[in-house]
């Protein structure tokens, strides 16, 4: 005689299955919230001088700490205060291609406001007549 059939093979409460779910996939993406997060408060500690909030940057530097992140120390314009991050190098070649930029727009607004200025005629009469 033949042994009776074995009872299908149940699986777990569909519960179980959803909760492992939901903690495989937070597993895998908290970390890269955290990062981003991480990556973003280095970026906004660099946007401003935390002295005196100014935009302003005078001076850049920067040094190589590994292979994909550089220390960049930036002095601010308005109260040299220096702002030190370590950032990754996408991140600096794009800082400096901006100062670049703001540097030109800012000769050029010198150079149109210096060809706007009045210039003032010798004096014909003497000081002091």
């Amino acid at each position: 005689m033949l042994p009776a059939a074995a009872a299908p093979a149940t699986h777990g409460p569909p519960l179980t299955a959803v909760c492992f779910s939901a903690v495989l996939c937070l597993a895998v993406l908290l970390p890269v919230v955290i990062g981003r997060i991480a990556r973003w408060r280095t970026r906004r500690m660099l946007a401003c001088c935390p002295r005196c909030g100014d935009l302003a940057v005078r001076r850049m530097q920067s040094e190589a700490v590994d292979v994909l992140h550089e220390r960049v120390a930036l002095q601010c314009g308005q109260c040299d205060t220096w702002r030190r991050a370590v950032v990754d190098d996408g991140y600096r070649r794009s800082r400096e291609r901006r100062f670049a930029r703001d540097r030109v727009r800012l000769q050029r607004r010198l150079t149109a406001a210096e060809r706007r200025r009045p210039t003032r005629p010798p004096s014909t009469t003497r000081p002091g007549c």
